[in-house]
């Protein structure tokens, strides 16, 4: 299982909300008008309109994989702050490594045989907890 980053901020419900822009957006050839708003890099999370979801806008300032559209809503701007990130990509790549399940036990004698999966978010649940809220401000 691939774990990215908007899956561990739905986890945690908390998206680092910090700006909030009603707008009448377009997408023409993956560039999200009207521009000058928001820059490369960027997270952000479309509420509204065709491409709904938490989303990094590309290093030309794109939203990746957004095809021609136009619609009227609120985009959020998300600042998450670099440790989060790093956990992140700490989660992805224990999940990677851990998508099968661990073997926790064993007989011989009328052979038994125990596996134990733990997932990300009870082997990452102390870590997480600094980031986590009681309520999600964006709701996805």
């Amino acid at each position: 299982m691939t774990v990215t980053i908007p899956d561990v901020m739905r986890h945690v419900r908390n998206y680092f909300v910090s700006c909030r822009l009603d707008e009448s957006w377009q997408t023409r050839d993956g560039q999200l008008l009207p521009d000058g708003l928001l820059s490369p890099g960027d997270w952000i999370a479309v509420l509204d309109g065709p491409f709904a979801g938490v989303h990094q806008l590309d290093e030309y300032g794109c939203l990746p994989g957004a095809g021609d559209a136009s619609w009227q809503g609120r985009i959020c701007l998300l600042t998450p702050p670099a440790g989060f990130i790093r956990l992140c990509c700490e989660i992805a790549a224990w999940a990677k490594d851990h998508a099968d399940p661990a073997l926790s036990g064993e007989r011989f004698g009328e052979y038994s045989r125990t596996l134990r999966h733990t997932d990300w978010t009870e082997a990452f649940a102390a870590s997480l907890a600094p980031y986590t809220r009681m309520y999600t401000e964006v709701n996805l």
